[in-house]
Formats: structure tokens, sequence, C-alpha cells
């Protein structure tokens, strides 16, 4: 075009670069940031972002989900939060969260996102939820609201398998002193099809994690030892695999 300008030629063709867009519709994206979905809080954030560039930045609105509210709240630009959360009719709602499911006292939770839910369908909205736990963990009946995707395609486990899931995933991090979400993820791969997305929220939510923030977590020291003794007696090989994957990981 520069090319052409210089020479005093018309520009007959300007070149265009394609970009992916969902339109000029509004979408408001809805991260829950509840403490007992840590290991997945760096999933949502990827995610979000990704989304929020398919539309224009003014269609964008944020609003976070966090423990000890009823309801989320948007997020403004100057740092204030309000409880006015319901779009205008057509916009897509998304929420970046379990709906409750991953709760260990998950039935009234469940119940809020349910009223939630059929209170953006009224208005016109339409709410989506992308969940970190797989279909089998989706109570039947009571979410119906939602139109529900897995985050990631896993085999669903029934309850039995998902305490032994738990129940080895502790055991392979037993050897770690500080536990990080994104080495309970690196761990957890390592079970394959025998744990779901889920299991990382089972294990992190466990009684024996002491300790816990947003950014870490530790053992109960007495129950990690068990369970470390436990592992390098019954599997010395995946044991010596586990302590090869700390030293990786600490080197990062």
């Amino acid at each position: 075009v520069l090319r052409q300008m210089g020479r005093g030629q018309a520009v007959r063709r300007i070149p265009r670069r394609p970009r992916r867009r969902w339109g000029s519709g509004e979408i408001q994206l809805i991260l829950d940031r509840s403490r007992r979905l840590a290991p997945f809080a760096e999933d949502f954030d990827r995610t979000a972002l990704r989304l929020a560039a398919l539309f224009p930045s003014r269609a964008v609105v944020w609003a976070l989900a966090l423990d000890g509210l009823a309801t989320p709240v948007r997020f403004g630009q100057n740092g204030t939060f309000t409880e006015d959360l319901v779009p205008r009719p057509g916009a897509i709602v998304l929420l970046l969260g379990d709906l409750g499911c991953l709760d260990p006292q998950s039935e009234r939770l469940v119940e809020r996102w349910q009223a939630f839910g059929l209170r953006l369908r009224a208005a016109g909205c339409r709410p989506f939820a992308l969940t970190p736990c797989p279909p089998g963990r989706w109570p039947r009946g009571q979410l119906d609201a939602w139109d529900k995707l897995p985050l990631e395609r896993s085999i669903p486990l029934v309850s039995t398998d998902r305490e032994d899931a738990m129940q080895r995933l502790l055991r392979l991090l037993s050897p770690a002193v500080r536990i990080e979400p994104g080495l309970v993820r690196m761990m957890r791969r390592l079970l394959a099809d025998a744990a779901e997305a889920g299991t990382e929220a089972d294990v992190w939510n466990h009684p024996a994690m002491i300790g816990r923030s947003r950014e870490a977590g530790t053992l109960d020291p007495g129950q990690a030892r068990q369970w470390r003794e436990e592992l390098a007696a019954e599997d010395p090989v995946l044991y010596a695999r586990v302590l090869t994957i700390l030293h990786a990981w600490r080197g990062m």
C-alpha cells in the first residue's frame, strides 16, 4: 500500500488480516475464585482471556464468584464491585466454575447457582458453565438452568473409584513439602484415566491438606509420612519417578 501511494498510484485493494470474532453481542465472564477451585484458577484465567479476545472490549463484562457471597459480583474498571449482575437480554453469561458440584457441602450452593441461572434465563440471557468436573458429577435435574461443558474430556468415575483416585494422588504428592496447583495437575496425569479433573479438587480439599492458600498447600506431616512409606513399599519404580518429577518441578 505504501509503495503504491509513494508512486502516486490508486490503492485498489487494502489488505486485511482475518481476526476471530464472535460478533458484537455482550458476554459476561464469571470467574469462580472459591478456595476449593484453586487447582483450576490458571485454567480459568487463560480460557477467559482467550474468549474475551473474541469480543470487542466494550462488550466484555467481568465478574467474580467469591466464598461467602450468595451471588457473583461485577468487577468495575475503577476497582469497585456491584451486585447488579444481570446483563442485557441476549447476552452470553459464561461461568468458569463448578456450580458448587465439587463442594463437600454442595447442596445449598447448587441451589443458589440454579436460582441464579433461572434468573438469567428469565432476563433473556444465555447461561453457560465451563466446569472442571466431568458430567458424572453434575447432579441430575438440579442445574438444568445452565448449559454445561466439562473443562476437559475424561472417563467418568463412580464414587468408589473417585475415593481410590484421591488416595492414590495423595500418595503421589506425599513426598512434596510444598504443593502447588500445578504440581497436583502434573501428578494427577501420572494416573491417566484412573483419575479425573475433579480428583484435583478432592485432594486440594482433603482434611490432610493443611496451610492451604490459593498459591500452595502442604500435607499433614504425619499423614504424609505414612503415605510416602506406603508408596515406596508398594511401587518403588513409581516412587522413583515421582521424586524425579519433583526435582524437575523445583528446578523450573
